[in-house]
């Protein structure tokens, strides 16, 4: 059973269970039914993996170390002894990307002198889909017995209560909002920055996405709010006077660029928290 770290996953030194990754990384991936070819001791050909129930044959061979050009040429010279018509072969290696690999395996397939494609499946894009399934995860690294997105939302709430995030987007800033309030969210921008970094396997994950875009757009609306307020005592207010006369406005552009930031600021909190809004009433001015 491999370790893991917390963020990272470690590989697998058993070649079996690096073959059972792989079988299972290629039914997400393809979203077809993948299994096992033969058993030990039996003449496989290089296939280790192979498709199921359609026309198009994807076979998969499995390296669980570091491949060179010659181990590819290997490979490929017992895979086209192989009888049933392979439409895709796929070298699953548990080596990190290296793109002369890459590149030697793109000029095998312009040659087209073999009756499939070639493909090289490197440890990134193996523990990516790992990483990003939740069964996948719990099989080969149940020591991780907390769901990182989970982690991410807990880290991400304890940040807006410890930068009171909420109190600043609930403030009125026609008002004036308090003056330590824009420090606090450049740190919380920091923090939760650092947090999305950490855990980037995630990013296609819709609760990551909307914590990402939470963080970009109060980021802008703190710069906004940063070319309309200015320090007055322990306040920030709005002092420029063509603003003050828009505000008086029954159709004040300011107003409603607030009144947008904060909706859509309360729309991707909800995202986050399951429908829980950030304000008590739906008002946001």
């Amino acid at each position: 059973m491999p370790l893991s770290t917390e963020f990272n996953l470690q590989k697998t030194n058993d070649a079996v269970e690096f073959e059972d990754m792989v079988c299972d990384v290629c039914t997400i991936k393809f979203g077809l039914v993948f299994q096992k070819y033969g058993r030990s001791g039996q003449k496989q050909y290089g296939i280790d993996i192979h498709s199921v129930g359609q026309k198009e044959l994807i076979c998969i061979q499995c390296k669980n170390y570091a491949i060179t050009q010659k181990d590819i040429d290997n490979i490929i010279d017992e895979a086209i002894k192989f009888t049933p018509i392979i439409s895709q072969f796929i070298i699953a290696t548990s080596s990190f990307r290296d793109t002369k690999l890459q590149d030697y395996v793109m000029k095998l397939n312009q040659k087209d002198i073999f009756n499939f494609s070639i493909c090289i499946m490197f440890w990134e894009e193996i523990s990516t889909i790992i990483a990003q399934n939740d069964e996948l995860l719990n099989r080969y690294y149940p020591i991780i017995n907390l769901n990182p997105i989970d982690r991410l939302v807990s880290e991400f709430n304890q940040l807006v209560d410890m930068y009171d995030i909420i109190g600043y987007i609930n403030s009125d800033p026609i008002l004036g909002i308090l003056k330590d309030y824009p420090g606090k969210v450049d740190c919380f921008i920091f923090d939760v920055g650092e947090r999305l970094i950490q855990l980037n396997v995630f990013q296609n994950h819709p609760k990551f996405i909307a914590i990402n875009k939470f963080r970009d757009l109060i980021n802008d609306y703190c710069g906004y709010l940063g070319m309309k307020l200015f320090p007055n005592n322990n306040m920030c207010t709005i002092q420029n006077p063509y603003d003050l006369k828009d505000i008086c406005k029954e159709n004040s552009k300011i107003k409603q660029n607030i009144e947008f930031f904060k909706k859509n600021l309360d729309k991707l909190y909800e995202e986050i928290n399951n429908g829980c809004s950030m304000f008590s009433v739906k008002q946001y001015i």
